[in-house]
């Protein structure tokens, strides 16, 4: 009866990673199919595919894809970027969170001094220390995943949280609003912005002229896209017959090769 009990586990376990392995690879089609034909008689009706394509979004809502299945799609110029402390929503985030000037430019300095190959600090006149008080030493060199972030943000736990969600080593410098998922959305901006920015989501066409009217006056209009940037993770979750499978896969879209993606990351 032991036996047959752990081959059951392994059987369900087996299933469901099928089902997420099934799951990826039809995400990953509809993300690269510019049309899609039924070639079998539906009655009229729209295919499943195609049904399933029209759920489908690039900010992270999640989508059931039937039998156990969930799949989340975040396109990555969405995200804060990690390697660009620099970037503009960084102090518009903190700022959010109740960091004052002061405060912001020396968490958003430090966190440049880890970057830069020299060894000046960014107060003006001092050198970098041989490493921060959280006990990450200095790489003085590009981050190769969320560490730096994790070291720089230490003292404040509750805001790494927030800071590691929104964020992700890879992601794009130029930002995207119709992709930045709704929770971010809502710790950058009023109410009334961030939910005429999801209004704008519902509609097929888009122009950066109407997200631009919906931005305060005091953003930066830089660096700002409603294109799409190929670069995504995409999150299959599975709970079929007792059975829990997750994966994670961070990866670029590239039509003309074989196969016609990129597995940047696999977690």
């Amino acid at each position: 009866r032991d036996q047959l009990d752990i081959a059951g586990q392994f059987d369900k376990r087996i299933t469901a990673q099928l089902a997420a392995y099934s799951a990826f690879n039809e995400v990953i089609f509809l993300q690269l199919s510019e049309s899609i034909e039924d070639r079998r008689k539906t009655s009229g009706r729209a295919s499943i595919a195609a049904l399933k394509r029209l759920q489908l979004n690039h900010h992270g809502e999640p989508v059931a894809w039937g039998n156990g299945v969930t799949v989340t799609i975040q396109d990555l110029n969405g995200l804060l970027p990690q390697l660009f402390p620099a970037h503009f929503l960084w102090p518009e985030l903190l700022r959010r969170r109740s960091f004052d000037d002061t405060e912001i430019a020396a968490y958003l300095g430090i966190w440049q001094d880890l970057h830069d190959a020299d060894k000046q600090s960014w107060a003006a006149g001092e050198i970098e220390p041989d490493a921060l008080p959280s006990g990450g030493t200095y790489p003085d060199g590009f981050a190769q995943n969320s560490k730096v972030l994790e070291w720089v943000f230490a003292d404040r736990p509750a805001v790494l949280a927030d800071l590691l969600q929104f964020s992700d080593i890879n992601a794009d410098f130029d930002t995207n609003f119709l992709n930045v998922p709704n929770a971010l959305l809502e710790s950058l901006f009023t109410p009334s912005v961030s939910t005429g920015i999801g209004d704008l989501r519902k509609q097929p066409q888009v122009t950066m002229n109407r997200v631009l009217q919906l931005l305060p006056q005091s953003m930066r209009r830089d660096n700002l896209t409603i294109s799409e940037s190929g670069k995504l993770v995409v999150k299959v979750e599975v709970n079929m017959n007792g059975a829990h499978w997750r994966q994670r896969r961070t990866l670029r879209l590239v039509a003309s090769s074989k196969p016609p993606f990129e597995v940047i990351l696999n977690n």
